[in-house]
């Protein structure tokens, strides 16, 4: 459960991070109303409940007592949402200003696109805890299951003319998708490489 809440926060937070930068920069939203709705009905929510089902660490039984006086707002659990909320908004306003050489409606999609699949990915440093990501990589197979899902209802929002229409999304090129799959898995290294520094601390 407390996975699925850090991935719900620090998705929620890069969201806001985003949101905030391109305010702050004067630029157009970098995502509508509508776009917003989908990704947090269907890149959050859907990933969020297969995480809160997910096994205990292999660990668990060698890690000290937990403080019941404890909540769970640790500092190492703060610490970890803002920096993965930080490398989602920045990761995906950089989508954002590489897609606004094309045009606005481009940098939309591309900042749609990053920010569904870069949740995808950092759902697997998430749920690995302080270790690396490959740890139990296939063992949930509902969490596959649901990025397959989400990954599929994306594409189908993206690539069929009707509903490009409805959520205001636009053709990328190759390019940009390549791009947009990079800055995705990105997220992904940054934030198991912001372990390392978690673990020292």
């Amino acid at each position: 459960l407390i996975k699925s809440i850090q991935f719900m926060i620090s998705t929620n937070l890069g969201e806001i991070v985003l949101l905030l930068v391109a305010v702050l920069c004067n630029f157009d939203m970098p995502l509508l109303p509508i776009q917003l709705l989908f990704i947090n009905l269907v890149g959050d929510s859907l990933p969020s409940l297969a995480l809160s089902i997910d096994h205990a660490a292999k660990d668990i039984m060698h890690r000290k007592p937990t403080d019941p006086n404890q909540g769970i707002f640790t500092r190492p659990f703060t610490t970890k949402i803002t920096i993965q909320a930080m490398i989602l908004g920045m990761t995906t306003i950089i989508a954002y200003l590489i897609g606004l050489q094309n045009s606005i409606e481009t940098a939309r999609t591309m900042t749609f696109a990053v920010m569904i699949f870069s949740q995808l990915t950092v759902i697997f440093s998430i749920r690995s805890g302080n270790a690396w990501f490959t740890q139990g990589f296939f063992s949930n197979k509902l969490l596959w299951g649901t990025i397959v899902l989400v990954t599929a209802l994306t594409l189908f929002v993206m690539l069929i003319p009707t509903m490009q229409s409805l959520f205001k999304l636009t053709v990328l090129t190759a390019y940009e998708w390549w791009i947009s799959v990079g800055l995705s898995i990105g997220v992904l290294l940054l934030s198991e490489i912001s372990k390392l520094f978690i673990r020292n601390k």
